[in-house]
């Protein structure tokens, strides 16, 4: 599944949504468990997910690494205003 424009192996977008269902971010985590479920090849991520997201990759397992940097990267980009 690709996030963020990067591809995510089936177990990171599982370990993701456990991680986001145990913070509280449940809409965020159904939304992954039902594109996975459909095997949607890519999920957009609204500003909220993302912010979600990012909460929840603090202390990330390695295969999420690329994912907070991606994110991270943009959250700072539009902090900035660099990025739309």
């Amino acid at each position: 599944m690709e996030l963020a424009v990067l591809s995510l192996p089936r177990l990171d977008v599982l370990e993701l949504a456990e991680r986001l269902t145990h913070a509280g971010h449940v809409d965020t985590a159904a939304r992954l468990l039902i594109a996975d479920a459909c095997r949607e090849e890519r999920v957009a991520l609204g500003l909220r997910d993302r912010e979600a997201v990012l909460s929840v990759l603090r202390d990330h397992p390695d295969g999420l690494c690329e994912l907070r940097v991606a994110l991270l990267g943009e959250h700072v980009g539009r902090a900035l205003g660099t990025t739309a």
